[in-house]
């Protein structure tokens, strides 16, 4: 599954209350292999995004060699 998040996330201010999205973490992988790309950039330039993998079917060092080659990928 590839995802381009393009909705704009950004704090909510109603009044006295403020809200701010939340991103949670260590969620079940719905997909065996999930790339997500942020449409917003880092300081530097470059975007955002990450990984998510089923664990029984993926070493971490596969996915860091996966994610280290689509980055040259994109460069290129």
């Amino acid at each position: 599954m590839f995802v381009l998040q393009d909705a704009p996330t950004m704090d909510v201010r109603l009044g006295d209350l403020a809200a701010t999205p939340l991103v949670p973490e260590g969620e079940a992988a719905m997909f065996d292999l999930t790339m997500k790309i942020f449409d917003r950039f880092d300081e530097d330039g470059s975007l955002r995004g990450g990984l998510q993998y089923a664990a029984d079917l993926f070493e971490p060092a596969t996915i860091a060699s996966l994610a280290e080659r689509y980055s040259l990928l994109l460069e290129q």
